[in-house]
């Protein structure tokens, strides 16, 4: 006669089975999950490289001219291809432009840092505020270049961040190309 139940063996058969597919599910969780983060992440960053370019852009459009040099507090800046310095119009407290005062802005790639940071100098006259800023972070490179063309200076900003960390990193590159709206042409 047989006896009514479960043999040890079909105890252990189901066992692994079960074992091996929670292994599958909670692997195929855990790289879904991974997937999401890194997905999240890169749109992130590369949401801050746009709102950077956009920031830039606006000031290239307000600028008179580009400027070569600038010494500021005893450390002197140089445009070239990782900084770029604008002169912008001083204003007054109600956005007028103060004629013969002028603003400068400076875009500075921190090559060791991996920071594009932002320094605005305002003349004495000016309501602009002073500031120094990281403008955005895990910047792998940073190049600025200028064109002269029959409307004007022309500047392309090539940007490239890092997105994400890990195996899962990526890199994540941005142009834009901006004409200084304000200079003053011969």
């Amino acid at each position: 006669m047989f006896k009514k139940g479960i043999t040890l063996i079909e105890v252990l058969i189901t066992s692994g089975l079960i074992g091996v597919i929670s292994t599958l599910l909670v692997y195929s969780l855990m790289y879904g999950l991974q997937s999401s983060d890194y997905s999240i992440n890169r749109s992130s960053d590369a949401g801050n490289a746009s709102l950077a370019i956009n920031d830039m852009s606006k000031n290239i459009l307000l600028a008179i001219s580009l400027v070569d040099r600038i010494t500021y507090q005893s450390i002197e800046y140089v445009s070239d291809n990782n900084t770029i310095i604008l002169q912008l119009p001083a204003i007054d407290s109600q956005a007028d432009i103060i004629p013969g005062s002028s603003d400068y802005v400076i875009y500075d790639y921190d090559i060791s840092n991996k920071l594009l940071k932002e320094k605005i100098i305002p003349s004495d006259l000016s309501s602009r505020e002073f500031a120094l800023r990281n403008l955005l972070e895990k910047v792998q490179g940073i190049t600025f270049s200028t064109n002269n063309t029959s409307k004007g200076q022309m500047i392309l900003i090539n940007l490239t961040i890092s997105s994400g960390s890990g195996m899962g990193s990526s890199n994540y590159s941005l142009s834009r190309s901006v004409r200084l709206r304000n200079q003053v042409l011969n």
